[in-house]
């Protein structure tokens, strides 16, 4: 079997966060996630996927609601693991 993940061509020989129950196969899942905004607070999103940072980390892409001055605005980035909590199932 391949270390590449699926249709990423990333190497998945290091696996992302999540615990032994995601497979490279999952990466592309989308999923709910609670993702930290700017001001510190965790907000009700999606998870997207995951890829690998040179610093041997991973980030997410996620969309999830930010309140700014003027309202509220749909966010989409990228954002470090432990920013990005997956509720329970």
């Amino acid at each position: 079997m391949s270390s590449l993940g699926h249709g990423t061509g990333q190497d998945m020989s290091r696996r992302p966060p999540g615990g032994s129950n995601v497979t490279p196969s999952d990466i592309g899942t989308v999923r709910h996630a609670y993702v930290m905004d700017s001001g510190g607070v965790f907000r009700p999103g999606m998870f997207l996927e995951w890829r690998a940072t040179g610093d041997g980390g991973w980030e997410g892409l996620v969309i999830y609601p930010e309140r700014w001055p003027t309202g509220w605005a749909t966010v989409q980035a990228w954002m470090p693991r432990d920013r990005i909590s997956f509720p329970e199932v």
